[in-house]
């Protein structure tokens, strides 16, 4: 492991860092986050962390968290890879009522429903053939 048990022992408060709907760029950002020796934990929602397992992907966002006397550093971190403006505070997760907000509540519904149509494809189909399998053996 490359950080030591006093650097997690004297923070243990996660605070949000920032969210990326992509997987390198997730990958980039805990990459150099581990490069300036910063501990980060990256969480997806949903399903997401299953796809990515199973397909190699996802379509969830990626949340990275950073320990919370680490933040204004990991900020600096962000803000070199994203450019200006990447350490301002995350927004809200409250509709303002915007069109802006509308339309991102409708693509992540969107990308919602494709992550769970994907799982059960590749879930449904392998267990109605099992299903299948054991109905001739039983019945047939």
């Amino acid at each position: 492991m490359p950080f030591s048990d006093e650097e997690y022992a004297e923070d243990t408060e996660p605070i949000f860092l920032c969210s990326s709907s992509d997987d390198i760029q997730a990958g980039m950002i805990m990459a150099a986050l581990q490069d300036k020796r910063i501990p980060a934990m990256m969480k997806t929602e949903g399903a997401g962390q299953y796809l990515s397992v199973y397909m190699g992907s996802s379509y969830y966002e990626k949340d990275i968290y950073v320990p919370s006397r680490l933040y204004a550093e990991a900020c600096d971190v962000l803000a070199g890879i994203m450019g200006p403006g990447a350490d301002e505070p995350p927004l809200s997760d409250e509709p303002t009522g915007d069109a802006d907000d509308l339309d991102l509540q409708s693509a992540a519904h969107t990308r919602h429903v494709k992550g769970w149509i994907i799982l059960a494809v590749f879930l449904g189909i392998p267990v109605l053939f099992v299903l299948y399998i054991l109905i001739r053996i039983l019945f047939g």
